[in-house]
Order: structure tokens, then C-alpha cells, then sequence
């Protein structure tokens, strides 16, 4: 289920990116899935760019 999920990440970024996605909005995301707490140590998801 784990990488599954990281998968469609990876695939819902890359569609956001050539949509024109500016860093700005990917950073929003990346706090905001901190801030819901799905970016944990347990899961050893991390978004960086």
C-alpha cells in the first residue's frame, strides 16, 4: 500500500509539474501534508524537491 501510494505521488507531481506548478504551491503541499501528519518518520515519506 506504501509504495503504491508513493507511486501516485510521484505520478500526481509530475502531472502538477507540467501543469506549471510553481515551487511556491509545492511547498504549500509539502507543509500541508506535514501539517496532517502524513509526512511522518514513521512512514519514511519524505517530499523534498
Amino acid at each position: 500500500i506504501q509504495k503504491t501510494f508513493f507511486l501516485a505521488l510521484v505520478v500526481t507531481w509530475g502531472h502538477l509539474a507540467s501543469f506549471g506548478v510553481s515551487w511556491c504551491h509545492l511547498a504549500l503541499f509539502v507543509t500541508t501534508f506535514r501539517h496532517l501528519g502524513l509526512n511522518s518518520n514513521n512512514n519514511g515519506l519524505y517530499l523534498t524537491p
